[in-house]
């Protein structure tokens, strides 16, 4: 075992969208987002240049073929009773379907599908593929079995159209009404036209990280598409796109070196989705459906060496009336060749500066492995004993203890590997395989820039230890500050719809002093809208992860809440409380 190494105060980017191109779990909620409020609009539509692009020409024959399933088989090598790999059994299935929408058209207002579109997963083992619908009454319709409690990416490609990338979370349920976007290349050709963007010849690739691949390498672009929204907390609960936001305000980071990465853009659609010069976002009031929020920018990537996807961390900090205001960081794929991402980057609260060191395992670390609704990576889908399952590999990480006996390093030191911790299977088996066949049912990781992975990997290289011993959350200084103050202090924005005592939002009220705060979560019967029995906002039946207060916000859980702040059980907030409830939420 290696001796824990100190790490600095840093700031844990929120899980918010733990993956990469995934915007939600349960279909698509922002389909007709209406307008942020609190910026002006914009007076009129600009002109479509009308300039072609070049067509590109390139056809994808048919779905990828399927090329087997491997075999997992293989032993750790250790001398200790270690039982091999991880994930041995297939997960469960769930069925996830919708329509394959022109992207272009979409924007614009219309929904026109796609026939006959070729549709591969990937990120899943085996690899799930199909063909939409080209039925004129079922035009676009598609449908996928895939795992579940997991994220995958699907890759579309139809000649006249750019590959065209979407992202699906799944739990334990089927989804309807998945609409997966491919991009028409007249549309994105237009787009990159007005702004001096080709997008035929391959260039020199610019400094470190993009050029440190390979010298000598060329590269090209991919494209990012996606809508700026806000919380929803100004609508009641209503997701609205931004306006006003500059191109300035997008820190763009991200390849080998974790550098600020080369782009052309971002650069501001109009709200019908046409090419704009709008040096700010924009939004519209068409009739009274607001619209627009719309960003693009290409990013570079080398033509041929390393792996078809980087990934970059996209992050906004919008000034508005004086006070910050933060979307992202967002973890977002970029493929070649040519490929267009369709990613919408959410508003988040400023979440707050944590300790990295001395990772408390019951309550940072096995909070990872709970359902997606309940804000883990899923891995007790397929990893538990309860009600009599046999858990998948050997491995059972429900309970506690009984996941940590299952990563104890003694005992499975190819699992939790403290010599070599990037090497663990915990960590390499459900990560995002950036080329050749996934070795895992379904992906946990987009990258190892993913805030989980990065959480996992840092109680690796500490030991893998479980009796670490943390202080104690303080409810007063810890806990009240991330309910109480508004979202450009540090909190949660919670005071903004339960700030008010003559109209408290379900009759929560954050308010009042500690004590008051405290009396709230913990001996007032909540109003229940989920219907889960839960008697008060926080558990106090050991079941830390079912507290309302925690999954009424938790973004991806069905129970009804206006806005979902945490993104997940690796969102630094979400854990505070979650630590302090399964302290024993004490008003200290």
């Amino acid at each position: 075992m290696v001796a824990p190494v100190k790490r600095s105060y840093a700031l844990l980017a929120p899980a918010l969208v733990a993956f990469a191109l995934l915007p939600t779990a349960c279909g698509d909620t922002a389909e007709t987002p209406v307008e942020d409020t609190g910026v002006g609009d914009d007076t009129g539509v600009r002109p479509d240049t009308g300039q072609p692009g070049p067509d590109l020409g390139f056809y994808d024959g048919g779905v990828v073929p399927d090329v087997g399933t491997p075999d997992l088989g293989f032993d750790d090598g250790g001398g200790v009773p270690d039982t091999g790999p991880i994930d041995v059994g297939p997960a469960p299935n769930v069925n996830v379907s919708g329509k394959i929408l022109k992207l272009g058209a979409y924007l614009a207002g219309n929904n026109e599908g796609s026939g006959q579109v070729a549709v591969l997963a990937l990120g899943v083992n085996p690899p799930v593929s199909t063909l939409s619908s080209a039925d004129v009454a079922t035009l676009g319709d598609y449908s996928l079995s895939l795992p579940s409690n997991g994220k995958v990416v699907t890759f579309s490609n139809k000649l006249g159209y750019f590959p065209s990338y979407n992202g699906i979370t799944t739990q334990a349920a089927d989804i309807t009404g998945k609409n997966l976007y491919l991009a028409e290349v007249a549309w994105v050709n237009a787009i990159a036209t007005l702004h001096n963007v080709d997008l035929t010849n391959p260039f020199n690739c610019h400094a470190p990280p993009q050029g440190n691949l390979n010298p000598n390498d060329q590269c090209i672009y991919a494209a990012v598409v996606g809508r700026i929204l806000d919380d929803g907390t100004a609508g009641n609960g209503t997701i609205r796109p931004v306006g006003g936001v500059a191109r300035t305000d997008f820190s763009i980071t991200g390849g080998p070196g974790a550098g600020v990465w080369y782009t052309k853009g971002p650069y501001f659609l109009d709200y019908t989705g046409t090419a704009s010069t709008s040096a700010t976002s924009i939004v519209y009031n068409d009739n009274g459906t607001y619209r627009g929020g719309l960003y693009v920018f290409f990013a570079e990537i080398p033509r041929t060496v390393g792996p078809e996807s980087i990934d970059l961390n996209v992050s906004i900090t919008y000034n508005y009336n004086g006070a910050n205001r933060y979307f992202g960081p967002s973890g977002i794929k970029v493929f070649r060749p040519y490929g267009v991402t369709w990613y919408s980057i959410s508003e988040t609260g400023t979440p707050p500066v944590l300790p990295i060191d001395d990772i408390d395992f019951d309550n940072q670390i096995y909070p990872l492995f709970a359902p997606v609704a309940q804000g883990g990576l899923g891995c007790q889908g397929c990893h538990t004993n309860q009600n009599g399952a046999a858990p998948s590999g050997g491995m059972n990480l429900y309970g506690a203890e009984a996941a940590y006996a299952s990563l104890n390093p003694a005992t499975y030191p190819a699992r939790v590997n403290t010599n070599n911790p990037s090497a663990s299977l915990v960590l390499t088996k459900p990560l995002y395989e950036p080329a050749g066949l996934q070795d895992h049912p379904i992906v946990a990781f987009a990258s190892e820039q993913d805030p989980a992975y990065q959480l996992l990997y840092t109680w690796i290289q500490e030991g893998g230890i479980r009796d670490v011993v943390v202080p104690p959350v303080s409810f007063a200084n810890e806990i009240r500050p991330i309910l109480y103050n508004a979202t450009n202090n540090g909190g949660a924005g919670c005071i903004t719809c339960h700030g008010d005592q003559a109209n408290q939002s379900g009759g929560f009220y954050v308010g009042g002093d500690a004590a008051a705060l405290h009396a709230e979560l913990t001996q007032e019967a909540p109003t229940d809208n989920g219907a889960t029995g839960q008697p008060y906002r926080v558990n106090k039946q050991g079941q830390t992860g079912q507290s309302l207060v925690l999954i009424n916000p938790l973004f991806g859980n069905a129970e009804p809440h206006p806005v979902k702040i945490f993104g997940g059980a690796a969102d630094p907030r979400y854990q505070l409380i979650y630590r302090w409830i399964a302290e024993g939420y004490q008003n200290n």
